[in-house]
């Protein structure tokens, strides 16, 4: 396999994307894209919604992650020298709802260089990334989103945060026919246990029954792992 693009810094990427005329956006922390200590650092995640991610990974000559397990996902590349992760989502794929993946691409705009969403689709793609696509909302995100929601106009219960960031977001898909939906990353959860209203949810047995099994696995790897740290402290 070739060696992977090195580059020097994140704009070299997106003029190789404009030129190959890629239609993408950048979907979260793009602020540190800019940063070169960042890449150097070597912590750089980069996450693009693209129209075709084949087409992305070609423009800039990225490499799967895992070669011998090549899923369309997950590339990399080099940036300042160090290793730069790099995960490809594309319309239809069900990391969001095929319609507001369209529109998040057709009313993107330009951010120093590269594309961004919108305020408003950057501000409901980010309450759904934390909320469903998370464990559990984190206390940075919580903090964020409040923020966001106050320059948007709207009030967050702070007792229950999540809840009314829920509630806010789910106003908004219904408004623009949005549902929620199983991604074919496996990887990526759809947190039903949230409280979201499941009439909203794309039936996909398949898709459904994939995500099932994955989380089984994962439930049933954490009872051993913690089983059998109970029994290494009770020996002890």
């Amino acid at each position: 396999m070739s060696s992977i693009a090195t580059y020097q810094n994140f704009g070299e990427v997106t003029l190789l994307l404009e030129q190959a005329g890629c239609q993408y956006l950048v979907l979260r922390n793009f602020d540190e894209l800019l940063s070169d200590e960042v890449f150097m650092a070597g912590h750089a995640d980069i996450d693009l919604l693209c129209r075709n991610a084949s087409e992305v990974a070609k423009a800039i000559s990225a490499k799967p992650s895992n070669p011998g397990k090549a899923d369309g996902v997950h590339y990399c590349i080099n940036i300042k020298g160090k290793k730069a992760s790099l995960d490809l989502r594309q319309v239809g794929d069900g990391y969001y709802c095929t319609a507001w993946q369209e529109d998040m691409l057709n009313s993107r705009i330009p951010y120093k260089g590269f594309y961004i969403m919108d305020r408003t689709n950057l501000f409901y793609s980010l309450v759904y990334h934390a909320i469903l696509q998370k464990s559990t909302l984190s206390a940075e995100y919580r903090r964020r989103l409040t923020d966001m929601a106050r320059e948007l106009g709207l009030t967050v219960d702070e007792n229950a945060a999540e809840q009314s960031l829920l509630a806010y977001l789910e106003a908004f898909m219904a408004k623009n026919g949005y549902t929620y939906t199983y991604c074919t990353d496996k990887h990526v959860p759809l947190r039903r246990a949230a409280g979201i209203n499941r009439r909203m949810i794309k039936k996909d047995a398949g898709l459904r029954l994939r995500h099932f099994a994955y989380d089984a696995k994962l439930a049933v790897i954490d009872f051993l792992v913690r089983v059998k740290h109970l029994g290494r402290k009770s020996q002890g």
